[in-house]
């Protein structure tokens, strides 16, 4: 139902952490994709549903929307790499999605179908 797509850039440190936060939240991602830019070093991830692209070249915050178009899933979450949802972040979204749809932001409803 979820696809989460991080951005490593500038804090390739944190990815662990955010990883482990999606793999806690009580909804599930399906799928957990990785754009990395430039040249950031990783952390051994030896996990199927966690696939990797890298670009030499630093395309900034706009690629990952795009990488977000190879999606299978019904709904795609995008987190920046200084980003760490807590265990609820996907149920809560789902919840409110229910009564409004919209893109959803870490600050509540950015856009509405209105």
């Amino acid at each position: 139902m979820i696809t989460a797509i991080l951005t490593v850039y500038k804090r390739p440190h944190v990815l662990l952490e955010q990883i482990s936060a999606l793999k806690n939240q009580t909804v599930k991602p399906e799928k957990i994709m990785i754009w990395v830019n430039g040249d950031a070093i990783l952390p051994e991830l030896n996990d199927p549903n966690i696939i990797i692209t890298r670009c030499s070249d630093n395309l900034k915050f706009h690629a990952r929307f795009a990488y977000g178009l190879l999606s299978k899933t019904k709904y795609v979450a995008f987190f920046d790499d200084d980003s760490i949802p807590n265990e609820k972040w996907f149920e809560s979204c789902l919840n409110c999605i229910k009564e409004q749809d919209g893109i959803y932001g870490s600050t509540g409803v950015v856009l509405t179908g209105n």
